[in-house]
Order: structure tokens, then C-alpha cells, then sequence
């Protein structure tokens, strides 16, 4: 099944599949539920739109939750407390939907049934579904050209990710085999053909050397019968949502599409900000003066309740990033600037509890109104940091094109980073939302930052 591509974010087509099933799954829950209690419980016409609010805030908060991402097999335990906090939630938003709008308002009692009904219907299918994804038969078929390096890491991503399933490596002159040699086509045949024969969508060109080695009539006569011909970089770039540093090259960034960021996108940008963090600091003023008093009483009423530090932000330019003091007074006595690390000894007992929840980094919302930060972009890193890292890893500079946020797609993706090869491997994710960013993406990364909130994902 081919990759859907919405507003400059790719999807992939079964878990867009399984979204809409379950949707419907909670739309006919609550039909089930009313139908078993034999009750018009639901207040106001037509029903339908009631039982769909119920299914959009339960898939809603399910993907929150991070339930429809591919890395969600992590184990029954980690399933199930994903899919109650889920719950739990879209049950307080249909409360608080339901106070404003009493014509759609849901039996409570309604509600719990239709819940119930709604977890033995999705956890049914998440079994049907993980079983296909497991046995390949939602897997598209391709062929990869090239038998090198390059042809072994699309092999490697393969395999992690499953969506995909490589029928052929078709070779080209003057390369060496580094991948499965079953899988290497070693009869003269054309790649057209082969890929009509084999029910194949997607040709991946992952060749180290292409000037005279490409076999362009055949690849011309693949793009004609409507096969996809893709190179080594977008298709990294769509089955993980990272854009591969040992792959990529000035020619292809400044070549290939992205990197819309005009005049009224960055209005629409500051708009939201300006906006989401007004109203998000309001409710947060309640959060934030528990956190200041713990803070205060820890510290034997002295010391700073802010931590101030020198940030990298937009073109370079530095400012001045607020949090909440979660370490020592101490923690950097000598000047000299260090990573955190698991089990910091640094930081106190309350900044635990704030690093855990990033109730630290609401401060970070003055920054948000000032202009200097978004809700949404890469990290900021402190200035000492990337002179360093700019020296050793290729195109970091590029991360600092737009502003840095209070979360981001490599907050999402990848674990705290603390080392320069973590720096790396971020920075990977960064360069994958500078260049496919929209206000939808922006959105999906606010709803699921919901999981690493809840969970304390990649909090030290």
C-alpha cells in the first residue's frame, strides 16, 4: 500500500485504514450501547452526530496516545495503559463538550457501555492488524536498484519497519553485493517487466555510483506503465520521517521539494503562537505557583526559583530560554557546560518530578510570547553546544533556519539527547520538519506530545 502524503506529512495507508475503522468502531459502540440499554440517551438530532463525536474524540486521544504510530508493539501492558489513558481522556473532553453543548450530550452511563464495547472492538482488530503487519501482507512490494551499501541500508529499514518488502535487488555495473544474494536478479530480464510480474509499486534507486550505470529507458518505461521511481533520500524520508545524514548531499536537499516557510505562513505561525500560548499559560498560572512554592521551600527559601540560560534560536541568534530550576545552584560551578545524563546527580528531588512531567519548560512560554521561541520546532541548544557540533556534524547550522520550539518531531521520535552521536541522530528528525513542515504537521505533534507528557518520554 503506497504512502499518503497530506499538507508535506506522509502516512501510511494501513494505519489511515486502521484510524478510519476505528472510527467507525466508535460511532456503531455507541449504537450498540443505546440499542443494549433500550434508551434514547442520547439528547438532540440527529444521534449520529453525537455517537461521531464520541468516535473522533476517542481515536483523537488514541493517537494522542501514540496508538497509531508504527513503534506501538511495544508489549499487552504498554498497549492497554495507552489505551485507558486514551479513554480517559476523550471521555473528559466529551465532558467538557458536553457542558457547552448540552444538545449533543451522551448519557454517562451510555458512554461507559459504549467505552467498553469500544475496547473489545479495537482490541480485536489491533490483533487482526498486528498479525497482517506481522505476516507482510500490508507490505508494498518494490525492487531496489543496487546491490551496494546503499541497497543494504534500505534492506535494514525494510525490515525494521515492515512496510515495505523487497522482492528484488536488480544490479548495476560495477557494484558489489552487500545484500541477500537470493534476492539478486542474475537473468538478463527488464526492470518493467520484473516489476509487473512481481505486482511491484515502487522502484528505489539506491546506487553508489549513477553517472552512465542507470538503465534509463527501463526506469522511463516504469514511470509510463505508473510504477514509482523513487531515490535512496525520499524513500528514507517517508518510511521513517527522518532524513538520513550518511545518505544526504547539498544537491538533493536544494533539488527536492519542501522548505515552504512564506510571509503568510509565518503569520499563521505567530498567530497560533501567540494565541495557544496565551491561553496555555493561563491554565498553567495554577501548575506554575505549586511549582515555584516546591521549588522555593526545597531550596531553604533562597536561590532562583528561573533558570536562565544562553540559547541558539532563529539564524543564530541567541537569546535567553526560562525554566524552572530543576538542579543544584551548583550544578555547573566551574563554567563549564555539560550534558545531562540519566540519573543526573545535579538535579533535586521537585526537578525530577517537573523533568519528568516538563512542567520545567512552561517558563518557556514568556519566550513563545516575546517571539524568540514556537510551540513547535527544533530544540534550542545552548551556544557552547553547537559550536561544537557544527564542527563534526554536517548541515547542524540548518536546524536554526526556522524557530526553535517547545516540542518538535525529534521530541517525538527520538530520546532525550545527550552526546554528540545523539545530537546526530536528531538532528535527522529536525531537517525532516524543516523541510516537510505545515500547520497540520504542527498539530499532530501537539496532540501527540500528549504521550510524552503522560508517559514522561525521554525525560532525565
Amino acid at each position: 500500500m503506497p504512502t499518503i502524503r497530506i499538507a508535506g506529512q506522509y502516512f501510511r495507508t494501513p494505519f489511515v485504514l486502521l484510524f478510519g475503522a476505528e472510527l467507525t468502531f466508535g460511532v456503531l459502540s455507541v449504537y450498540l450501547a443505546m440499542t443494549w440499554l433500550q434508551t434514547e440517551a442520547v439528547l438532540g438530532e440527529p444521534w449520529l452526530w453525537s455517537a461521531g463525536v464520541f468516535g473522533g474524540t476517542m481515536t483523537l486521544s488514541m493517537a494522542a496516545m501514540g496508538l497509531y504510530q508504527s513503534g506501538v508493539w511495544e508489549g499487552v501492558i504498554s498497549y492497554l495503559s495507552r489505551l485507558v489513558v486514551a479513554l480517559f481522556g476523550a471521555g473528559v473532553i466529551l465532558a467538557i463538550i458536553s457542558y457547552w453543548t448540552p444538545t449533543m450530550t451522551i448519557d454517562r452511563t451510555v458512554v461507559a457501555t459504549a467505552a467498553g464495547i469500544a475496547i473489545a472492538f479495537i482490541t480485536l482488530d489491533r490483533l487482526i492488524f498486528r498479525r497482517l503487519v506481522d505476516s507482510g501482507a500490508l507490505a508494498r512490494k518494490i525492487i531496489v536498484l543496487g546491490t551496494g551499501a546503499k541497497a543494504r541500508t534500505i534492506s535494514q529499514i525494510a525490515e525494521q519497519t515492515k512496510s515495505v518488502e523487497i522482492v528484488w535487488f536488480f544490479p548495476v555495473a560495477g557494484e558489489k553485493f552487500d545484500v541477500d544474494s537470493e534476492r539478486i536478479v542474475h537473468q538478463p530480464v527488464k526492470l518493467s517487466d520484473l516489476a509487473e510480474q512481481y505486482g511491484c509499486e515502487e522502484i528505489v534507486i539506491a546506487t553508489g555510483e549513477r553517472r552512465n550505470t542507470l538503465p534509463m529507458p527501463e526506469l522511463l518505461a516504469c514511470r509510463a506503465r505508473g510504477i514509482r521511481v523513487t531515490d535512496e533520500n525520499s524513500f528514507v524520508e517517508k518510511e521513517t520521517g527522518k532524513i538520513s545524514l550518511d545518505l544526504l548531499t547539498p544537491g538533493w536537499l536544494v533539488g527536492s521539494e519542501g522548505f515552504r516557510y512564506g510571509a503568510r505562513a509565518r503569520m499563521l505561525r505567530r498567530g497560533f503562537d501567540l494565541v495557544t500560548a496565551s491561553l496555555l499559560l493561563v491554565f498553567a498560572l495554577p501548575v506554575m505557583a505549586v511549582t515555584a512554592l516546591a521549588i522555593f521551600f526545597e531550596s531553604g527559601f533562597s536561590g532562583p526559583i528561573l533558570y536562565r540560560q544562553m540559547r541558539v534560536g532563529e539564524n543564530g541568534n541567541l537569546f535567553e530560554v526560562l525554566k524552572f530550576r530543576s538542579m543544584r545552584t551548583d550544578a555547573e560551578s566551574d563554567g563549564k557546560a555539560r550534558w545531562a545524563m540519566t540519573n543526573d546527580a545535579r538535579i533535586t528531588r521537585v526537578g525530577k518530578w517537573i523533568r519528568r512531567s516538563r512542567v520545567d519548560e512552561l517558563p518557556q512560554l514568556l519566550n513563545v510570547l516575546k517571539g524568540e521561541m514556537s510551540f513547535v520546532g527544533p530544540r534550542p541548544e545552548r551556544p557552547e553546544f553547537v559550536d561544537e557540533l557544527e564542527k563534526v556534524i554536517p548541515f547542524y547550522a540548518e536546524r536554526h533556519c526556522m524557530k526553535p520550539g517547545l516540542t518538535g518531531w525529534a521530541q517525538l521520535r527520538y530520546s532525550y539527547g545527550a552526546s554528540q552521536d545523539d545530537a546526530a541522530q536528531k538532528l535527522q528528525y529536525d531537517l525532516y520538519y524543516i523541510k516537510n513542515h505545515s500547520f497540520l504537521m504542527d498539530l499532530l505533534i501537539l496532540v501527540q506530545t500528549a504521550e510524552v507528557v503522560v508517559f514522561g518520554r525521554g525525560a532525565r
